[in-house]
């Protein structure tokens, strides 16, 4: 945020720096008393709109004070016209423009909603939506039009401000993330008797019948379905010719009976929340990883699996949202960056091997770019 200050204060310095020197070139001609105070008149109006219409970063953002809500909006203008003249850029400084957007559309919005006719006309909401839609445009605009790949999205879902956690839930983050450590501790992978497909089934169907939760209960069902869940990965190319429906959907049910115990207070919000939240970013990622292993090593049965494998490599850049993305470790995610590296050359060589079509599988990453961005 300081360098972000800096780099302000030096572009208001330079440009003070242009227009004096600018004004001073000009006194070497005669000019009229009328003329020199125009000048003088100018270069205040100048240093002002610089001063105020340029998108400030600093940390005091939300306390700009517009005199009114068209003051506002105009800000709002200026930045969309100075993102219109971007022709490139890579995936930080897409960051950057999106942090820097969504600071400045908060504040604004803020200013509307104080408007005494916000609520009773839909105008200023209007013009506000239009914008911030023309906005979102202008990122695809760039996303599309740059050489972006899957570890760019990477950058910009997983590495951003926008996935910090909030404050209040680190104590439970903190806690669910010891939890998950034990667990991968205490899990070994030979570990199949009892697990199998079969049991995975008749575990779920248990499951989604419990009625009465709390945290250790909720705790108890990730610790054991975890066991399933990672011997059927050890299975995987065995259960994917399985009817998966009955899982999928008891699984559903089971996920849905814990939220509605934190409806019903028998489970603390935040806890539900982030356990869910990571036990998800955990199962996306296991299976995102097997599945690349398998590509990279060839270990794969006709191009309906090779097709089958590449959707689940790529469902923790499609599903993993902001907050899930939030309660991400950094091992977790630096596991995401070096999968999102593997991408192209893993579906170089499936189309090489005539596993894949090649119908622009390397633009798949821009489409998913151009979806996300789509979601801010």
């Amino acid at each position: 945020m300081h360098k972000r200050n800096h780099r302000f204060i030096q572009s208001i310095y330079s440009f003070i720096k242009t227009i004096i020197s600018y004004l001073g070139k000009q006194k070497k001609e005669k000019k009229t008393k009328e003329k020199k105070a125009t000048k003088k008149y100018h270069l205040f109006t100048l240093l002002f709109l610089c001063i105020w219409g340029f998108p400030s970063c600093s940390s005091d953002i939300d306390n700009l004070d517009f005199k009114t809500s068209a003051d506002a909006l105009s800000l709002y203008k200026y930045q969309f016209e100075k993102l219109k003249t971007v022709r490139s850029c890579n995936s930080s400084e897409m960051n950057q423009y999106i942090e820097e957007w969504k600071e400045v559309a908060d504040t604004i919005y803020k200013c509307l909603e104080k408007d005494p006719s916000f609520d009773a006309h839909v105008a200023l909401s209007m013009e506000f939506s239009a914008l911030s839609d023309s906005i979102k445009m202008e990122f695809q605009r760039l996303a599309i039009d740059g050489k972006y790949n899957l570890h760019d999205l990477a950058v910009l879902k997983f590495r951003s401000e926008r996935a910090s956690l909030v404050a209040d839930l680190n104590e439970t983050f903190n806690n669910a993330a010891d939890f998950f450590d034990s667990l991968d501790a205490s899990f070994v992978s030979t570990r199949t008797s009892g697990y199998s497909y079969d049991g995975y089934q008749r575990f779920l169907e248990r499951c989604k019948t419990c009625k009465t939760y709390s945290v250790e209960v909720m705790k108890t069902f990730i610790a054991n379905e975890q066991c399933y869940f990672q011997n059927f990965l050890v299975n995987i190319e065995e259960n994917l010719k399985k009817d998966l429906t009955p899982i999928t959907r008891n699984t559903e049910e089971c996920c849905k009976n814990i939220f509605r115990a934190a409806n019903a207070g028998q489970i603390d919000h935040e806890s539900a929340l982030v356990y869910m939240a990571m036990r998800t970013n955990r199962r996306l990622l296991a299976n995102a990883k097997v599945c690349a292993n398998k590509m990279s090593r060839m270990e794969i049965d006709g191009r309906e699996q090779a097709n089958t494998y590449l959707w689940m490599m790529l469902q923790p850049f499609l599903s993993i949202d902001d907050f899930s993305s939030s309660v991400l470790t950094q091992q977790q995610k630096t596991e995401l960056d070096f999968l999102a590296k593997r991408y192209n050359p893993i579906v170089r060589k499936l189309v090489q091997k005539n596993l894949l079509d090649s119908d622009d599988l390397e633009e798949i990453p821009k489409r998913i770019l151009k979806l996300y961005l789509t979601t801010l």
